[in-house]
């Protein structure tokens, strides 16, 4: 394939999701009525949990790129990105349902994959009269993802995240509050016979505790790795003081651990995430240097979420700073959550792709690739267009 025609493909996928990431997709009626040829109820999202809910994964099959899109709320309502329509099943994988984009403003228009609710796994029977999908999620293609603790300190004291729906899941009877190793255990067997678990997620709310949690994770991860020593594990934490389990950590088997912060500017943090901004972005910054002792560069991450009113270059600067550190930093649009207090000021698209391409700059300057990246969100792609621009920009230097 000449050069010229692969940046282009890599291009047009990367925009296209950058675009998608911001501003969802509405559903037309044409495309209601034609997906009831497939799939009778129509599932949109969730619509609480941990991380960016209520979107449905999408594939592009030029680059292999997943992309969790919002089908329902504000972003989704009033999207100028509408999906017009079904094209067939995809020749090469008939499980995935080719559907039509356009854009209502151009009229341009492309097919993007629908990847399918994996309904074998998730309704499959797991421990304690659970299932599966109460239990770890399928991210993405191949990313198991699950909330081990399904409470947050901070909603208990009123100081939750504005963007956060954590206990919301669990106050629809989505999921249950706290899984053992053994239901996890069973949920990635039965993932894996389904070929739907190539890397794993973990992630809870924050506890009381002076180690954040850690404990709990040392015991889920040893667990897990003795049964499936060679499968990467991805956990997220708070920073805490007691730097020896950040050892056992890595001994029990954590490959790549998220420390997010979320908002890099401290007034902003403070209005949005005013549990969590009680521990400095100082803290952070230290703890992220000891965790690339640990676990080495590329394999520590943070979220970076815009759509606060934030300061584009204030953003980039701050990205750069990270990307020298060898902290990947997953840039994402927040996206609104039934039920939060959210006061969503919508980053424009242009800077956005600003965001994104000074981001893969850096990347590319300072030699981090996050394709070396060996679990969690980074790999799983779905939620951030990081690895994307990576791609795009690389080629482009290439090409020069």
């Amino acid at each position: 394939m000449p050069s010229e025609h692969l940046e282009k493909i890599f291009h047009d996928v990367y925009h296209r999701k950058v675009e998608l990431l911001l501003n969802g997709l509405r559903l037309t009626q044409q495309f209601i009525d034609e997906i009831r040829n497939y799939t009778p109820n129509f599932y949109r999202g969730r619509k609480g949990g941990a991380g960016p809910a209520g979107g449905r994964y999408f594939f592009f099959k030029e680059t292999g790129s997943v992309v969790n899109v919002a089908l329902w709320g504000p972003q989704s309502e009033h999207s100028y990105l509408e999906l017009i329509g079904i094209l067939g099943k995809n020749n090469n994988n008939l499980e995935y349902i080719t559907c039509k984009i356009q854009n209502a403003q151009s009229k341009n228009s492309y097919s993007v994959d629908l990847i399918p609710i994996p309904t074998n796994y998730n309704e499959k029977r797991n421990l304690n009269s659970s299932f599966n999908k109460q239990i770890a999620l399928i991210h993405g293609t191949s990313c198991l993802a699950s909330t081990i603790i399904q409470k947050c300190r901070y909603w208990g004291e009123k100081t939750a995240c504005a963007f956060c729906g954590i206990e919301y899941s669990l106050q629809e009877g989505a999921t249950i509050e706290k899984k053992s190793s053994e239901q996890l255990i069973r949920a990635i067997r039965d993932a894996r016979k389904f070929s739907l678990c190539n890397h794993i997620t973990l992630t809870m709310g924050t506890l009381s505790k002076p180690d954040k949690g850690a404990e709990n994770y040392i015991e889920i991860v040893s667990s897990i790795k003795k049964k499936y020593p060679n499968l990467p594990i991805h956990i997220q934490i708070e920073p805490f003081d007691d730097i020896d389990k950040l050892f056992i950590l890595k001994k029990v088997g954590v490959d790549t651990i998220g420390v997010h912060l979320e908002i890099p500017n401290d007034q902003l943090r403070k209005n949005y995430c005013p549990g969590k901004s009680e521990t400095s972005r100082s803290t952070y910054e230290k703890f992220w240097k000891k965790c690339i002792e640990i676990f080495g560069r590329g394999q520590v991450s943070t979220f970076v979420l815009l759509g606060f009113g934030e300061n584009n270059q204030e953003t980039i600067r701050y990205n750069t700073k990270l990307i020298k550190m060898g902290v990947i930093p997953n840039i994402m649009p927040v996206r609104y959550i039934m039920g939060t207090n959210l006061e969503y000021k919508p980053i424009s698209l242009a800077n956005l792709i600003e965001i994104y391409d000074s981001a893969a700059e850096s990347l590319l300057n300072y030699q981090l690739d996050p394709h070396l990246n060996k679990a969690g969100c980074i790999r799983c792609m779905g939620c951030s267009a990081i690895i994307d621009a990576y791609d795009y920009h690389k080629v482009r230097h290439q090409n020069k």
